[in-house]
Formats: C-alpha cells, sequence, structure tokens
C-alpha cells in the first residue's frame, strides 16, 4: 500500500470524521438551547436510584419534566436573573463548598453547579411571577398555585420551538 496514500487516509479520519463521530449527542432542542444527553442522563440517573428505571418511557416522561424545568430557566434567563449580583454571589459561594469534593471529578462538579444554577433560577422565576403575586393578592392556596403554574408552562411551550430527538432518547433506553 502507498504510504502517502496511507498517510492522507489517516489525516481524512483525524480531521473530518472524527469530530463528528466524537460530537456531543443531544436529546432535545429549546430554541438554539441543546440538551446534552449526558447531563440529562446524569440528572435522570441522580433522580432515579431504581436501576432499572431507564427504559425509553420513564426517559420520556422525565425529558417532558426537564424540559418544564428548562423553560423556567431560560425565561429567568431572558429576564436577566442570571446577572443579578445576590445570584452570581450564591452560586460563587455554592461553588467554593463543592469544589473540594469533585476536585478529580471536573464534569460532574460542571453538572452539579449546573443544577444549582438551573434550580435557583427556577425557584426565583417561579416565586416572581406565580407565588408572589398570588400571596400578595391572598389568594394562594395549592391548587391556584398548581394551575397557574399549568398555565404558564403552556405558554411557555407555545412561546418556545422544542424539539425532541427521539433516535437519542430510544439510544439512551434499556
Amino acid at each position: 500500500m502507498n504510504p502517502i496514500k496511507t498517510i492522507q487516509n489517516i489525516c481524512f479520519v483525524v480531521l473530518f470524521v472524527l469530530p463528528f463521530g466524537l460530537k456531543a449527542q443531544n436529546v432535545g432542542y429549546i430554541n438554539d438551547y441543546s440538551i446534552s444527553s449526558e447531563e440529562f442522563v446524569w440528572l435522570f440517573n441522580k433522580h432515579n436510584k431504581d436501576k432499572g428505571a431507564n427504559t425509553y418511557n420513564n426517559l420520556s416522561k422525565y425529558l417532558d419534566l426537564y424540559i418544564n424545568y428548562k423553560l423556567k430557566v431560560l425565561e429567568a434567563k431572558k429576564m436577566k436573573m442570571d446577572l443579578d449580583s445576590s445570584f452570581i454571589v450564591e452560586v460563587q459561594n455554592f461553588e467554593k463548598i463543592i469544589k473540594p469534593k469533585y476536585k478529580f471529578r471536573k464534569r460532574e462538579m460542571e453538572f452539579v453547579l449546573n443544577e444549582y444554577k438551573d434550580g435557583v433560577l427556577m425557584f426565583n422565576v417561579t416565586e416572581k411571577l406565580i407565588w408572589e403575586p398570588l400571596y400578595a393578592s391572598n389568594t394562594a392556596d395549592a391548587e391556584l398555585i398548581e394551575k397557574k403554574e399549568t398555565e404558564w408552562i403552556k405558554e411557555l411551550r407555545s412561546k418556545y420551538k422544542i424539539v425532541v430527538v427521539e433516535e437519542e432518547l430510544k439510544k439512551l433506553s434499556r
């Protein structure tokens, strides 16, 4: 075999084939925001201790809930809540606390930090848009809060383009 041709083939694979094969897979998209399969599975496993839980049906249901969660987070970011100085300080303090624990597991630390940031944003935006107005008007009860949140999710789902990558979801299930 021609050594130059072999080198050309290797270069072609390294430059053009591998980068596409190693591209992170996504289980879905909300507008331009991609939902990483890796982070999604990490969160699913963290919140579902049952080892047989990752069936297609369970992953699909969890993804639906996760999308609702992310819609709230994206709405909070749209409102620039992630730029609030108290939010930034809170996240920095949390990061200082967890950094030693995840010293050698950088990727997992990123997931924990993302989960924390998103959780705080989701809480803050829900408090501002749903809970505070109801409590201020003395009309807050569990049923009404749930109704308002359901309406809000419906509104967010119509406002954002949501795409679920079914093939990727099937690959993730057992």
